[in-house]
């Protein structure tokens, strides 16, 4: 193990690193830790380790105190979501499933591809089980309405949704900005409204300098 030097002060490393990642507290310089619910605990993954508190780029966490051989973290906050009680495929690779998710930091729910790494499409818009006609696209739930997960179509839902899962339904024209997050279609809009106005500023400029030409 060597010493080296982190965003949280000193600590000890492995001197093979990256293909050992193992790292501890240098005795003695061990940082205060706020109490974490589990340490003290018996690992229930390997039933050999107990659960020590650690400190890791989230926060203080309770870990199993045989890693690298045993990986399990206590996990805290709220359960994970419920999955879904229909197959969605994945509107991206065509292969995976999407699977809810709960986002580590904000606890919200979304929905990703199980192939994922290999595929990292994730959306917020929950997925009702039926399909668009037009690409065969899932349809997913936006507000009131319904949304195609793979062209961004409106799609307009029925008020009793429970007899959707499988259904073929029609939709608007694609519309593949209408899947952005509204933050980035927000942000999308001021760049596209800037650029107009430099566009403006510009041309009123040279035509001034034309008249006085």
């Amino acid at each position: 193990m060597v010493i080296r030097l982190g965003r949280n002060g000193r600590f000890l490393a492995c001197s093979m690193y990256p293909d050992h990642k193992e790292t501890r507290d240098i005795p003695g310089e061990e940082p205060d830790m706020p109490p974490v619910e589990g340490a003290g605990e018996k690992c229930p993954e390997c039933g050999q380790g107990t659960l020590v508190a650690r400190r890791g780029r989230y926060g203080a966490f309770a870990g199993c105190d045989r890693y690298p051989d045993c990986k399990y973290i206590h996990r805290t906050g709220p359960p994970p979501p419920d999955p879904l009680p229909f197959e969605v495929e994945c509107p991206k690779c065509g292969e995976g499933q999407l699977k809810p998710r709960r986002a580590r930091r904000t606890g919200n729910v979304f929905y990703g591809c199980g192939r994922y790494p290999k595929c990292d499409f994730t959306t917020n818009f929950e997925p009702v089980g039926a399909t668009h006609d037009a690409d065969a696209g899932p349809v997913a739930l936006k507000e009131e309405s319904g949304i195609c997960l793979r062209c961004g179509a409106p799609v307009e839902l029925p008020a009793d949704r429970a007899g959707l899962p499988g259904q073929k339904l029609p939709g608007g024209e694609p519309n593949e900005a209408a899947l952005q997050p509204s933050r980035k279609r927000r942000a999308s809009a001021k760049g596209r409204k800037s650029s107009g106005t430099k566009k403006n500023k510009t041309t009123k400029t040279s035509d001034s300098d034309a008249d006085g030409s």
